[in-house]
């Protein structure tokens, strides 16, 4: 039995259940367990209804081996006045016959079930009913309660309420029950001693986290409830944490050996936002977790094979989280956001820029605009004209609608109600200016671009090369989207990817989201990125029920909550200070000013071939005659 313990205390398994056992072997068992030190905190025992039944039987002194221990026991009211009559007479003829016995000599639940037996028996034996059949003739009250069978196998056709004790002291307490129409119940109850008085009060809680969380006490005199693992086999770290050393992105995840480490010690030494986030995460769990990082040198996929198959406890860095390495493992609820995303180069459209003043308004802004000027230059010019003879004339019209728009006109405006008409139009045209300025500014700020391709169709229509770092997750997936696997190459290196790009090694670059973003913070000229599609995030991996899993997702979800999570963008991103805009050509160039440029030089040329054309019109009309000089003649 001690060998056997021992073998137990030595795996990270803290739950033991005793099913079966007679109760001299279930006390012998916990004083050596206590011995070996299992009864001590972080431990839960509990036992089935074979022992928590004789819990009243017990002596007290018994009691100091089984502290802390939960029972299921089967419930039985000791109010009813038959149980009270059947335990007068039980006490009196077990001490008429054991007088020598210590302790209260108290009815257990098996004699209560061999008194209620032998009444069965008597009661079908004194009847001339088939004895083949008990369904409807066997029904009566015995002294714990209702006794009726269902069949003529003899099955009770009420299944029996459970009790669930946990030693306490030099006895025990009732701290809830269990029945199959309501489940678990919880009960209220006063701690009870070996004389079982006690009250009780039931009532529903929807499971047994409810009873936890009562004044449960567990082995090693403990509120705290047990997490029912453990890590450490003596004093050695027993967790052990797989981290690949392969990764592309260092900033996320990285590696370092042989006295590359800031304090001069020979490496490993892991660095990258994962693993400042599991740092983080560990921090918060309300119990010490001791584990070993050990590097390993293979794929992710390898690694998380590996962990299904428990060589490692779990693995931490930037696993995606996708469908098929389910099948290997378990993930974290994930730390990053995620998904797939395309980067290529942009195509500029700089030409665009020609007409860019016009796109300041919108169509039907440029036409109220025009139509209502116009409109305000007639009527002014209609009241102007009989008495002013600057406006006299459609062509003075047509200028000093013009002339009006940048407050240049000299026609002097003499009708008050020209005036008053003249007003509000003025203002408006000084509202209207100001916004097409301000619009058009934030539009020449703006870079004229857009991406060579918009999805992975295009590329494959193109024939185009697609390149993903070493190892991707993202390469099933072009698979299944029938891109040919000589177009898919493999980078290993994130500075590499610039160069191939411009080249036209490859025509686009796959990333998933959190690695896009490290990439457009370090190279965004000329570069913009597409999202394809969302995957469901990155996570740190465990075997298949670990109970580290749900530990880690809920400290991680604690710290988002918390707000105390590391900041993705503070941490790594505002290292870099790449942007799009050209600092060498910050000035704005005659690209936006073109389309102003155009139209002012075809006016200036049509002018210049009318006046010409006119010219030599008038001069072939008009031929120069010789000069004719007379002199007066003299006197």
């Amino acid at each position: 039995m001690e060998e056997k313990l021992m073998n137990l205390s030595s795996k990270s398994n803290r739950v033991f259940i005793l099913v079966q056992s007679s109760m001299e072997l279930g006390i012998i068992l916990f004083k050596k367990a206590k011995e070996l030190n299992m009864m001590a905190d972080g431990y839960v025992w509990i036992v089935g209804d074979q022992i928590a039944n004789l819990m009243d039987s017990l002596d007290s002194s018994i009691f100091h081996n089984l502290q802390g221990i939960i029972g299921c026991r089967i419930h039985y009211e000791e109010t009813k006045t038959r149980f009270k009559k059947f335990k007068t007479k039980f006490r009196r003829n077990y001490i008429s016959e054991f007088p020598d016995e210590e302790g209260e000599a108290n009815p257990s639940i098996f004699a209560l079930r061999a008194y209620d037996a032998y009444k069965a028996a008597i009661i079908m034996a004194s009847t001339n009913k088939n004895y083949n059949s008990m369904e409807g003739y066997l029904k009566f009250e015995g002294v714990n309660g209702e006794v009726s069978f269902k069949s003529y196998d003899g099955i009770l056709s009420k299944l029996p309420m459970f009790e669930i004790i946990n030693v306490v002291g030099r006895s025990y307490k009732e701290i809830g029950n269990w029945s199959p129409e309501i489940g678990f119940s919880e009960k209220v109850s006063q701690k009870r001693n070996t004389n079982n008085n006690n009250n009780n009060n039931n009532s529903d809680v929807s499971s047994m986290e409810n009873l936890w969380s009562s004044t449960l006490l567990w082995p090693g005199e403990s509120r705290r409830v047990p997490r029912g693992w453990d890590f450490r086999e003596g004093n050695k770290l027993v967790l052990k944490l797989g981290v690949p050393t392969t990764a592309t992105f260092h900033d996320l995840l990285h590696v370092k050996y042989n006295n590359q480490t800031a304090d001069g010690s020979d490496g490993p030494h892991f660095s990258g936002y994962s693993i400042t986030v599991f740092k983080a995460v560990v921090d918060n769990l309300p119990y010490e977790l001791p584990y070993e990082l050990v590097p390993y040198n293979g794929s992710y996929d390898s690694l998380l094979i590996k962990v299904g198959k428990k060589e490692f406890d779990g693995a931490i860095g930037d696993f995606g989280i996708v469908a098929y390495r389910f099948k290997y493992v378990e993930f974290s609820e994930p730390y990053l956001e995620n998904a797939a995303v395309m980067i290529v180069k942009e195509k500029s459209m700089e030409w665009t820029k020609l007409w860019l003043f016009m796109r300041a308004f919108t169509p039907e802004m440029w036409l109220i605009m025009l139509s209502t000027h116009l409109f305000v230059s007639f009527v002014i010019w209609l009241i102007e004209r009989e008495h002013n003879d600057a406006l006299k004339g459609f062509g003075n019209m047509l200028w000093f609608s013009v002339s009006v728009l940048f407050y240049a006109h000299r026609e002097p405006i003499k009708e008050g109600l020209a005036r008053l008409v003249l007003g509000p139009w003025l203002f408006g045209i000084l509202i209207v200016t100001a916004s097409f300025t301000a619009s058009l500014s934030s539009m020449m700020t703006i870079t004229m671009s857009k991406p060579w391709v918009y999805d992975i169709e295009t590329l494959k229509l193109k024939n185009a090369t697609v390149g993903c770092t070493t190892n991707s997750i993202l390469i099933p997936f072009l698979s299944q989207a029938s891109i040919p696997p000589q177009n898919v190459k493999q980078i290993p290196s994130l500075d590499l990817f610039p160069k191939a790009l411009e080249n036209g090694d490859i025509q686009a670059a796959l990333f998933t989201a959190p690695h896009a973003r490290i990439f457009l913070a370090k190279y965004c000229k000329g570069l913009t990125k597409l999202t394809l599609f969302k995957l469901l995030g990155m996570g740190f991996a465990f075997p298949k029920g670990s109970p580290l899993t749900l530990d880690i997702s809920l400290s991680m979800g604690e710290l988002m909550e918390r707000k105390e999570m590391p900041d993705f963008e503070a941490t790594l991103l505002s290292t870099y200070n790449c942007s799009n805009n050209n600092i060498d050509g910050l000035g704005l160039g005659p690209g936006p000013f073109a389309g102003l440029f155009l139209i002012a030089g075809v006016v200036a040329f049509i002018a210049v071939l009318f006046t010409a054309t006119r010219l030599i019109l008038l001069k072939y009309e008009y031929p120069t005659s010789p000069l004719k000089t007379s002199f007066p003649s003299p006197n």
